[in-house]
């Protein structure tokens, strides 16, 4: 693919539907996912974010780069 803005190329890499790596010129972000196929984490130069699922399949918890944890009730 072709970045319209700056025309420069991104490349994209997909698993079963599921966004694993992406390659801009800014540069990675990478996708982990958890056997539910829940995204967990998506890492990229700036920042880590993880999630966490409970037991119904819902994002309990988001932890943010700095450490800070968000409860979802």
């Amino acid at each position: 693919m072709t970045d319209i803005d700056t025309g420069k190329g991104i490349d994209i890499i997909f698993e079963r539907g599921h966004l694993l790596e992406e390659v801009t010129p800014d540069g990675i972000a990478n996708s982990r996912y958890n056997c539910n196929g829940q995204l967990i984490e998506a890492e990229n130069t700036h920042r880590k974010p993880r999630r966490k699922y409970g037991a119904v399949g819902s994002c309990i918890a988001k932890t943010l780069t700095g450490g800070e944890v968000l409860n979802f009730v």
